[in-house]
């Protein structure tokens, strides 16, 4: 089965998904770590200051269409949440939950919601899941407007099991929802330190 763990394959990224229906909406060349070789759960909250992890949670807000009023929102793989935050500022966004299969990363989730007001936080729960997460998300089937996938399937280890990681996010659509994914496509080195953060171009499909 699909799992979310590391050590994860380097370049999960969006040529096994051909069947998948989903169209190119717009691209812009940036950083960040796209194909992690391994993620340390210790760097969370440093993670949570790079500002490419703020850019790019800002392009993938700017990039989504005009929502209806009431969604809500599935942030799968939400890590520390800067852009479930964004998004909860929109008025047209009922609700927001970010999963996970990084405690560490949520507890900086939880961190920085608290420094929001109050009804911003209103809008936002989040879920540890397990590596596993489909028998987590049978309940919530048919539950959400929109789905986003940002940043995860560089972390997806075999390879090859990205296409179940995606349905089993997509499972929780409702009937005419929008799944949204937003990866890098790996252009150029990663840095001298091995941390291994791609430059690319955003790619944002819905």
């Amino acid at each position: 089965e699909a799992s979310l763990h590391t050590p994860c394959c380097k370049g999960a990224v969006l040529e096994n998904f051909p069947t998948l229906g989903l169209r190119l909406r717009r691209g812009k060349a940036m950083a960040h770590a796209a194909d992690h070789v391994e993620f340390d759960d210790t760097r969370a909250a440093e993670y949570a200051l790079e500002p490419a992890v703020a850019e790019i949670a800002k392009q993938v807000v700017q990039l989504l269409p005009p929502l209806a009023p009431g969604t809500k929102v599935l942030d799968f793989g939400c890590g520390v949440g800067k852009t479930s935050i964004l998004l909860a500022a929109n008025e047209n966004v009922e609700s927001i939950l970010g999963t996970d299969v990084s405690e560490p990363m949520l507890k900086v989730f939880g961190r920085l919601l608290e420094a929001e007001n109050e009804s911003l936080r209103k809008k936002i729960s989040t879920m540890h899941t397990s590596s596993v997460p489909k028998p987590e998300f049978a309940s919530m089937a048919g539950e959400k407007d929109v789905v986003l996938m940002s940043f995860v399937l560089g972390h997806v280890h075999p390879r090859s099991a990205g296409a179940e990681v995606v349905g089993t996010a997509a499972s929780v659509l409702k009937k005419g929802g929008m799944f949204v994914l937003a990866e890098l496509l790996k252009t150029g080195e990663d840095h001298a330190d091995g941390h291994g953060h791609g430059h690319g171009r955003l790619f944002f499909l819905c």
